[in-house]
């Protein structure tokens, strides 16, 4: 029986889909299933089903599925234990929408995704899957649970991530904290060409912040007085979501009440960039820090005494949709009741609140490289891949007290930055621009960059394994 890859491939374009599968030739290596949401499935099934051995479903598609051999109890009742008793499970279901078709509650919610855990269970060993394959961390409910599927009947599963720099991708296997590089060590890219957009990088971000703030983010802001917040913008979003924007409305007027103007200069402090939710970056990347709120509390209580914790909200909770799930009042109730917690006003300058701080600190921000390319200590609590000198990754509060007490001791030094970024970029990751090119580029580009560099992963790793295989 022909084996099988699942292709978790949503956002991609469907015409480069095409080209791709067909230049590749996976199609004849593998029964290649492509899995998309509901909304794009009929696109992709138009377009793709003439192509031999290339199936196209949807999510909804495991609902009525019926394996053709049953499941094992056994693996059955040890997948649902598994699954259930993962934190991670229940903070994604909590996601997935206001009014879903099994009800309201976790009780409803928990019921239904037993049923479809069976189905989903079936149809990967119906199928002989040899992979399963997402472009990004699995980060809805329906992703993870078949994440969580393929690895307990032990599916090789590979993620595309981003390597540090938004036109840089790795592939692993692997979708938890803990992941294996497929690269192997290899250079893909001519040193001169990465080091000269990584020199372009980081003297953007050495600039202004105005410079190097991403256009998406930029575009986002209103004008004047309605910068952060623009009760005018998104009518339609604001009509269809009432209670968000309710929400929002409550969260801005609130932390605009709670904000502290500060000397910086003459302030001893830590800054904790909160990022936008509900997305990727935290649910699952924070993993044991999925709530950012708990990585505060844990990080407030570790600083010596006379140092500040400030804190910064992401300005797209306020811009963009505020879900109720995602942030409350109760969060900033709670933090404001820790003794050396301040809450940073939106309109000061990112950089300068970088440039005079003891460290910064996120869960996987994008802040963490700006801050490092600014000399600046770094702690993360999510994942990251951007291991380099100056820049702390939790593990366990040990450590994370020991990196804590000695930026706070002014022990930590950060040189050579560029340098150190061209050595952890150099092998393990592909680009997505063409790196000959020397124009003048966005580089938070990020969809069409991230898309060309998948294809590049997925050949490289698909053929590989194929041959592994004969």
């Amino acid at each position: 029986m022909k084996k099988s890859i699942l292709l978790e491939c949503d956002s991609f374009t469907i015409q480069k889909l095409k080209e791709w599968i067909l230049s590749s030739g996976i199609n004849q290596l593998y029964k290649v299933y492509i899995i998309t949401f509901d909304g794009r499935h009929k696109a992709f099934k138009d377009s793709l089903d003439n192509l031999d051995n290339v199936v196209c479903i949807s999510y909804n598609f495991f609902d009525n599925y019926k394996p053709a051999s049953k499941v094992e109890h056994s693996t059955y009742t040890s997948f649902i234990k598994e699954l259930l008793n993962d934190h991670i499970t229940s903070r994604l279901i909590d996601r997935t929408s206001l009014l879903p078709r099994y009800g309201i509650g976790v009780q409803n919610a928990f019921s239904y995704f037993t049923f479809l855990s069976y189905n989903i269970l079936g149809f990967l060993l119906d199928n002989n899957f040899e992979i399963v394959y997402f472009r990004n961390t699995p980060h809805l409910a329906k992703e993870w649970i078949i994440a969580k599927a393929a690895e307990h009947l032990k599916i090789d599963i590979y993620v595309t991530e981003r390597y540090v720099f938004p036109w840089l991708y790795t592939i692993n296997k692997g979708f938890k904290r803990s992941r294996e590089n497929l690269l192997d060590d290899k250079t893909f890219h001519n040193p001169e060409d990465l080091e000269y957009h990584i020199n372009k990088q980081v003297e953007n971000i050495r600039g202004d912040y105005d410079n190097a703030i991403p256009s998406y983010e930029k575009n986002r802001f209103g004008k004047g007085i309605l910068k952060f917040y623009n009760p005018f913008k998104n009518k339609r979003v604001s009509l269809k979501r009432p209670d968000n924007f309710i929400n929002k409305t409550r969260l801005f007027f609130y932390y605009k009440s709670q904000r502290e103007y500060v000397n910086l200069e003459n302030t001893d402090y830590i800054i904790f960039y909160l990022h936008y939710q509900s997305e990727r970056t935290t649910l699952p990347e924070g993993y044991d820090f999925a709530d950012q709120f708990y990585a505060i509390s844990l990080l407030s209580r570790m600083l010596p005494e006379g140092i500040k914790l400030l804190i910064k909200e992401h300005p797209s909770m306020f811009t963009r949709s505020s879900e109720v799930r995602a942030r409350s009042l109760f969060n900033y109730k709670q933090i404001k009741k820790l003794s050396n917690i301040i809450f940073c006003p939106m309109d000061i300058d990112n950089f300068e609140l970088i440039d005079n701080a003891i460290a910064i600190s996120t869960i996987t921000g994008n802040v963490a490289l700006e801050a490092y390319v600014r000399k600046v200590p770094v702690i993360l609590f999510g994942r990251s891949l951007l291991k380099v000198e100056g820049v702390h990754v939790y593990k366990d509060t040990d450590l994370l007290e020991k990196f804590v007490n000695e930026v706070c001791e002014n022990k930590i030094r950060i040189e050579n930055v560029a340098t150190n970024l061209k050595d952890l970029c150099i092998n393990n990751s592909i680009s997505g621009l063409d790196l000959k090119r020397r124009d003048q580029i966005d580089y938070h580009d990020f969809k069409g960059f991230q898309e060309n560099a998948h294809y590049t992963l997925l050949t490289e790793v698909l053929t590989r394994k194929f041959k592994e295989l004969e």
